[in-house]
């Protein structure tokens, strides 16, 4: 919320953590060991998506997502089958009253100093 109340519309945001494929049990949230290790606070991977809409960003892009094994006899009996990863998102904040431009068309001119021949906008898209 701090990072919403901070941010002007037009500002860009990159957001790293560690997810899940399911929803945390208060148990687990509230293990100190499992929170430590950053378990305990993962949040299930559809949340970033609502946590995003509600301080006004835009949705997520994921920029990038590693596999976090759970390796240790007593995490995995405590975590049961649950997956994580570690993902990094890119998020905008949104002018109030911007316009929806999907489906809208755009052409990188190059203009990015190291970035010249494309820029690397999420995991699926490359702007040449």
């Amino acid at each position: 919320a701090v990072v919403s109340t901070q941010s002007t519309g037009g500002g860009e945001l990159y957001f790293s953590d560690m997810y899940t494929d399911t929803t945390q049990s208060k148990d687990i949230s509230a293990d100190p060991v499992l929170w430590s290790e950053g378990f305990g606070g993962a949040l299930h991977w559809k949340q970033i998506h609502e946590l995003a809409a509600k301080v006004g960003f835009s949705k997520p892009y994921l920029v990038s997502t590693s596999p976090v094994d759970v390796d240790r006899p007593d995490f995995v009996k405590a975590l049961g089958n649950a997956k994580y990863c570690s993902a990094t998102y890119r998020l905008f904040k949104l002018p109030v009253g911007a316009p929806n431009f999907a489906g809208t068309c755009v052409k990188y001119d190059g203009s990015i100093e190291g970035h010249e021949d494309g820029l690397v906008f999420d995991h699926k898209l490359t702007l040449p």
